[in-house]
């Protein structure tokens, strides 16, 4: 089997964290932009439209009180008219009563009169005196042709007109010799004033008689109803348009701080877990190549791992002990401890819970993550724990539960099964000897779509009246003959030393160690399922004597 390092892999799984997170937080920040961008040019859509029907409004008002003085009869013999006193009595007369009627709109500039016939003008603004004037004086012939009636009928129209190099709306008026221009200026328009104050230069209206929409600098235009007159905003940049509120500042932050924090979260579990995993599994590449003399000298927070680097240096300690006292008995001691350490610290078994801790936080599946963090701590505290002490059956079986839970959360879904008699929980069992068991069943069942394990443990007395535990772990499935044949065959599983399958052959070893002759260790297939049945006395006492 082509296995791989723990070291890789933890920085795999640091940039499977903090790429996401990179990729995520420029994503929410540029989807923060946008719609930001996407508010602010509906909220300017929206004063450009009051401001629009503001300006219609009036525009209409001066309409309806210029065509009110037009039909009166002043105009008309005005206009009608080709002799220069009486159009001059009568455009004086007329000029100055409309001028009185909308000097009131703020938008209204002021008025030109203009008879063809008769070649003369009349401008009345603020501050202009009104009078009589050649059309020669004017100097604006592009204008006089606006003004100039094409019909003898009465006729009305907007148009734009240039008059001392400033642009107005004109309200024309035509009939017969006469015309009448009503000078607007949409940009007097008190809400266009307020608006354009706030916003400077980038608020601006347009006379066009076409439409003014592709001009550069992201315009937004708006067209005020059926006059030549456009609002636009031109903004000299993209991002112009954009304004940070407090709200979206604060969401920027606390991204930027969750994506700190799952860094500075996941160094500190790479210096706390995933470090000292790494380095046991170095020691353990030492003791592998023969170096007894290899001591481990670094520290852990942890107390549990502080405890097992103890534990291990101990271990040493005992195997060197041994080779002086060239005691085979005890060496195998030594040595079985050391199988048993290397069955509780498995880096990749760990590091495949921490990935699938990342996979699910991905998912957002928080309950799961509880359950499998549970679970691995209470798996962490039982497999650290002193390797000299006996357990009692009850927390042998905990660890049971715990690792199943841990799996499943790794593998197919498990169901477990307990069978077990009350009397059986508080009797005295060596660690990891019922969960080895089940370690083997899920590792050899993990492809099945539905694994089933059951677990029973009971007493039973013989005829001499000793005591034993009993403890069967059952999981769906068949092994083939030959291999039951090398299960069930001690001697095929004596040799403690080798580095691959410790588990069964390091149960065994040890109790015999303890137990001696008065344990058994079989396999069987039965009813459907592989049976793992372990039988071994309660009291060591009486073994011993």
């Amino acid at each position: 089997m082509n296995q791989k390092r723990l070291e890789p892999y933890t920085k795999r799984l640091l940039l499977s964290i903090i790429l996401p997170l990179i990729f995520l937080s420029i994503g929410l920040f540029g989807y923060t932009i946008y719609r930001n961008y996407e508010h602010n040019v509906v909220t300017i859509q929206e004063k450009e439209k009051s401001v629009s029907d503001s300006i219609a409004q009036q525009i209409n008002h001066i309409e309806s009180r210029t065509m009110h003085h037009v039909h009166q009869n002043d105009f008309l013999y005005f206009s009608n008219s080709s002799d220069l006193h009486k159009a001059s009595h009568y455009g004086i007369g007329f000029s100055a009563n409309l001028f009185r009627d909308l000097t009131n709109h703020a938008m209204f500039r002021g008025i030109l009169l203009y008879n063809y016939k008769i070649e003369r003008y009349y401008l009345y603004k603020s501050d202009i005196n009104p009078g009589a004037k050649n059309s020669s004086e004017l100097g604006n012939q592009k204008l006089l042709q606006q003004l100039t009636p094409t019909t003898n009928g009465l006729q009305k129209r907007y148009e734009i007109v240039q008059l001392d190099d400033t642009s107005y709306l004109a309200l024309i008026v035509t009939q017969r010799y006469g015309s009448l221009a009503i000078l607007i200026s949409p940009t007097q328009n008190e809400i266009f004033q307020s608006f354009a104050n706030v916003e400077k230069d980038k608020f601006t209206a347009t006379y066009s008689a076409d439409d003014v929409s592709n001009i550069s600098n992201h315009p937004i235009v708006t067209k005020v109803k059926d006059f030549p007159i456009y609002l636009v905003y031109q903004s000299p940049n993209l991002f112009d348009m954009v304004h940070f509120d407090l709200f979206q500042i604060m969401i920027f932050v606390l991204i930027i701080g969750l994506f700190v924090f799952s860094i500075v979260m996941f160094l500190h579990l790479q210096h706390l877990l995933i470090s000292p995993l790494n380095y046991l599994s170095k020691s353990f590449g030492q003791i592998s190549a023969g170096d007894y003399h290899y001591r481990i000298t670094r520290k852990s927070d942890i107390y549990e791992i502080d405890q097992f680097y103890t534990g291990f240096n101990q271990m040493l300690d005992d195997i060197r002990d041994a080779e002086n006292e060239s005691h085979r008995q005890q060496m195998d001691a030594a040595q079985a401890k050391l199988q048993y350490l290397q069955l509780q610290i498995r880096p990749h078994f760990y590091l495949n819970c921490l990935k699938n801790i990342n996979s699910l936080a991905e998912l957002q599946d928080y309950k799961k993550i509880q359950t499998l963090v549970i679970s691995l701590s209470d798996y962490f505290r039982y497999n650290f724990q002193d390797v000299k002490n006996f357990v009692t059956v009850r927390e042998e079986l905990e660890a049971v539960q715990s690792y199943v839970d841990l799996c499943r959360c790794l593998y197919n879904e498990i169901e477990l099964e307990f069978d077990i008699e009350s009397e059986v929980l508080n009797a005295k069992c060596l660690p990891l000897s019922i969960l080895t068991f089940t370690e083997n069943a899920i590792k050899h069942g993990a492809e099945l779509k539905d694994l089933i394990i059951r677990v029973t443990t009971r007493l039973e007395v013989d005829t001499d009246g000793d005591v034993y535990v009993i403890s069967e772990v059952a999981n769906t499935g068949t092994i083939d003959e030959e291999t039951l044949t090398l299960l069930n065959d001690p001697s095929e599983n004596h040799p403690i030393y080798r580095k691959n399958g410790v588990g069964i052959a390091n149960v065994r070893y040890r109790m015999w160690l303890i137990y001696g002759d008065h344990y058994q260790l079989q396999f069987e297939n039965r009813d459907g399922f592989v049976i793992s049945r372990l039988r071994f006395p309660i009291h060591i006492d009486s073994i011993q004597k």
